[in-house]
């Protein structure tokens, strides 16, 4: 499984690498190369490009900040701003009137707070943003914990803002909100990067994760040579109703995809099972009653 934390499993994990060894400086060198790279994957390229990078003022903002220098080193012009007084809404909208890419490095996973005043319009201008959107670990605005965008000051969570990327790089593990909506909506395509944290859980700390197709494939046992649908198990299904056959056909088909020699389906009523028949799952009819679900009495026969 590919792990998931929490922000405060996270922050854990961070702490302890470093405790151990690796200076934070590296760890964010790391992610402002791979934030860069992402970039350039998106684009396509790096000539004549232009990218424009709005930084927070902690460890995503010093992503963000590296990010610029990697990218300026290979050619792209490249326009950093940072909230704080100097911040001008004016100049940044002409940066991302002119840019094909814009970086999110507001915010990342412990933010608690909804996003205000020029974090929250920066936001609102990555909704239509028309070129390449990527965030830096999270979206701002949204929570790493819930996926929910944080609400604003009169508690409505509609009201809030959040940015809308494409792309997020997410550093280390997969976090929560990431998972699910709004804010994998918000996210668009995660890639989780490697920068050499210790995500391993700790010590009575049950792991969470997310199954991969790997995880799957391991699952699944092998097929001798000289297999036949008797030797590999079979399934009977039972469900449905009158014109109601889709689930129990979805799970017989299902288990004939992942391994199962032969697969029943008993469907209420002859008229159910003459037409889902015609596939490789086997369709059967059991009593039915006049409405045309599973009646009493075909329960002695299954």
């Amino acid at each position: 499984m590919d792990p998931v934390l929490t922000p405060e499993q996270m922050a854990v994990a961070d702490r302890r690498t470093i405790a151990a060894g690796t200076p934070a400086d590296v760890l964010m060198a790391r992610a402002g190369n791979a934030v860069a790279a992402a970039v350039r994957a998106e684009l396509g390229g790096v000539y004549g490009r232009r990218v424009t990078i709005m930084c927070g003022p902690g460890n995503n903002g010093g992503d963000g900040h590296i990010a610029a220098a990697v990218l300026r080193s290979w050619g792209v012009r490249v326009d950093v701003f940072s909230l704080g007084d100097s911040f001008g809404r004016d100049r940044c909208d002409r940066a991302l009137q002119r840019a094909d890419a814009l970086v999110d490095a507001l915010f990342g996973t412990g933010l608690r707070s909804p996003l205000e005043g020029d974090a929250a319009w920066f936001a609102a201008q990555t909704q239509t943003f028309d070129g390449v959107r990527v965030a830096v670990d999270i979206p701002s605005g949204v929570s790493g914990l819930t996926g929910q965008v944080l609400a604003n000051a009169a508690g409505d969570e509609a009201g809030g803002a959040a940015v809308r990327a494409d792309h997020t790089v997410c550093l280390a593990a997969y976090k929560p909100g990431l998972l699910f909506t709004p804010g994998s909506t918000h996210a668009g395509t995660v890639e989780v990067v490697d920068i050499g944290i210790d995500v391993e859980p700790v010590d009575g700390e049950a792991p969470t994760g997310v199954t991969t197709r790997a995880d799957v494939a391991a699952w699944l046992p092998t097929r001798r040579a000289d297999a036949q649908k008797w030797s590999t198990g079979g399934l009977l299904v039972i469900g449905g109703s009158l014109g109601m056959t889709g689930a129990p056909l979805m799970v017989g088909h299902a288990a004939l995809r992942t391994g199962a020699g032969i697969a029943w389906c008993a469907l209420p009523g002859s008229d159910s099972a003459a037409r889902a028949s015609g596939t490789e799952v086997i369709t059967s009819a059991v009593a039915a009653t006049p409405s045309g679900s599973l009646a009493a009495e075909a329960v002695a026969g299954l």
